[in-house]
């Protein structure tokens, strides 16, 4: 095959890859959640910059050349959560943010008794700051990943937040109680 020919199936290949593996996620989550009552106890400590390092590194592709993640910590942050279920709020904040910013910055920050992801993207349009519960994807762009983390909350006691104002960027926290 050409050179060119080649690189455009390479392409397709890696974009079918993370395709699936996206899928894959999915599933997995609303497995997860299907079996709620099984995880939903008070965690093992854990790393949580391992888990942000892991978050970055798995969404990496969906930068441009002019986006960037910034993590926040800058050394260990030990919780005592369910990581799972961290783990999939941060998937999922994460990805929606790198999603909606074409230029600037995501950052991804906690301290003990909270997450948070900030970013410069274009922000949430007027009147969707809320997800609402159990809802798909739409037209205008707001899917599942914010609803997960909604749901998430919800069963854990956490407090969500959303600050975001069109072309404002966004900032998402969640608050363990």
């Amino acid at each position: 095959l050409p050179e060119g020919r080649n690189g455009k199936m390479a392409d397709l290949l890696m974009r079918m890859d993370r395709a699936n593996a996206d899928m894959k996620r999915l599933i997995e989550t609303f497995l997860f959640l299907g079996r709620e009552n099984d995880v939903a106890d008070c965690g093992e400590t854990f790393d949580l910059n391992d888990e942000i390092q892991s978050v970055i590194e798995s969404n990496g592709y969906l930068l441009t050349e002019e986006t960037s993640f910034v993590n926040a910590l800058h050394g260990p942050l030990h919780l005592q959560q369910p990581e799972k279920y961290v783990s999939v709020i941060l998937d999922n904040l994460v990805r929606n943010a790198a999603q909606n910013t074409m230029q600037g910055r995501v950052v991804i920050g906690a301290s003990h008794d909270l997450i948070y992801v900030e970013d410069t993207g274009i922000g949430f349009p007027e009147g969707h700051e809320k997800p609402a519960p159990y809802q798909t994807g739409r037209s205008d762009g707001m899917g599942l990943g914010l609803n997960i983390v909604a749901r998430i909350c919800q069963l854990q006691n956490w407090q969500l937040n959303i600050e975001s104002g069109p072309s404002n960027g966004s900032r998402v926290s969640v608050f363990f109680s």
